[in-house]
């Protein structure tokens, strides 16, 4: 257990799957475990984190094999 304003989320994702990500007012945080994801525009593969500091929700499509990752969800 965390004792902290903090939320922590696994994504599985099938093949070509989509996700909303929103942070509420807050700040997320992504990290790629496996797999491939396409983030605005930009390709994600394994290993990689990206930080979402704005109001605007993330659109997150999973890549041809899938994708596994954590979301954090964070104080600003």
């Amino acid at each position: 257990m965390m004792h902290q304003d903090a939320w922590l989320y696994r994504l599985r994702l099938a093949p070509n799957e989509t996700m909303r990500l929103s942070t509420k007012n807050r700040t997320g945080y992504l990290h790629i475990i496996s797999g491939q994801a396409l983030l605005a525009g930009q390709q994600f593969t394994s290993g990689d984190g990206l930080g979402n500091f704005s109001q605007t929700p993330l659109h997150l499509t999973a890549g041809k094999e899938g994708l596994e990752g954590l979301w954090f969800d964070l104080p600003k």
